[in-house]
């Protein structure tokens, strides 16, 4: 099973440029750099009321989180941080966030959110909200 804290490892070890905070010729910025780091661990999707998402494995279960989440804000910076032994520059983060979001929206599919009960295939699903994700 994954933990959160080794699906943020997974997400830091997708990256492999340096850290900096200006474009160059031969480093891209820090925000391209997150957008990066992030499509190589999570996917992209929206919800039928626009709301961008993210799914990532955690602990042996996918999770999704809004893009605008604090959770999914935490995530970055996290993983960021293990990554460079820095954290990103905020304007750097929210940028790529931002990036995400388009991303999710005009690039990504479309997904109805359910919350604690569902329909699928014919079948009732019932989020019993517990530590082990029955």
């Amino acid at each position: 099973m994954t933990t959160p804290k080794e699906a943020a490892e997974r997400l830091a070890d997708s990256f492999d440029v340096d850290v900096d905070e200006n474009v160059t010729v031969d480093r891209p910025s820090q925000a391209t750099q997150i957008v990066d780091m992030a499509l190589g661990s999570v996917s992209l999707w929206h919800s039928d009321e626009a709301e961008p998402f993210a799914t990532m494995e955690v602990n042996g279960h996918q999770e999704n989180q809004p893009l605008r989440s604090r959770a999914f804000r935490d995530l970055l910076d996290y993983s960021f941080y293990r990554s460079h032994e820095k954290a990103p520059n905020s304007q750097a983060r929210q940028g790529a966030i931002d990036t995400l979001s388009g991303m999710a929206r005009y690039d990504s599919p479309e997904h109805k959110v359910w919350t604690r009960i569902a329909e699928h295939s014919g079948s009732i699903l019932l989020d019993l909200g517990d530590e082990k994700w029955k």
